[in-house]
């Protein structure tokens, strides 16, 4: 059986990298829930969804802007740098 120990690392350093993106954006998550909460706008999202279901749904054109199309490159330029990192981190190591 090939013996590939680099992947082995790459692969943890992946899964680190994977806790730390889910731990952040939880956290983040439940700080922005928090300042809801005390700002008082914790439960408006369902008057918000109450009015969308009874306005209907919304026809956008185009469905995908050049904005949502330069996000969309932005993030995955993001997240294959964070990748990256943790390869040659995990091969360094």
């Amino acid at each position: 059986m090939l013996k590939a120990n680099f992947l082995q690392d790459i692969s943890e350093g992946l899964w680190v990298l994977m806790g730390l993106i889910f731990f952040s954006a939880w956290g983040f998550g439940l700080i922005l829930a928090i300042r809801q909460l005390f700002k008082g706008q914790l439960l408006d999202w369902f008057r918000m969804w109450k009015v969308g279901t009874q306005l209907g749904p919304i026809d956008v054109f185009p469905p995908v802007t050049p904005k949502m199309q330069r996000e969309a490159k932005l993030f995955t330029a993001a997240l294959l740098a964070l990748a990256c990192a943790a390869a040659i981190a995990s091969l360094l190591r």
